[in-house]
């Protein structure tokens, strides 16, 4: 098999102070991110990896994608 492994599903819940958070069926983290405005996307992984991302427009479903390739 090649490629990236990605879960079948996942969960995602908007806390209130704005950060979405993102966890596999058994409730394992994957990775959080918010939106720093201006079309930037912050998104830390659970594996410890940090990323900003430029998506102007885009949605919470655009960077959940984004969030969980790695």
């Amino acid at each position: 098999m090649t490629g990236k492994w990605v879960p079948a599903s996942v969960v995602v819940w908007r806390e209130p102070d704005g950060i979405f958070l993102i966890s596999d069926h058994d409730g394992q983290p994957l990775a959080t991110f918010y939106d720093e405005g201006d079309g930037w996307w912050r998104i830390a992984r659970s594996n410890g990896t940090e990323v900003r991302v430029w998506k102007p427009g885009a949605g919470p479903e655009e960077i959940t994608a984004r969030a969980l390739r790695q």
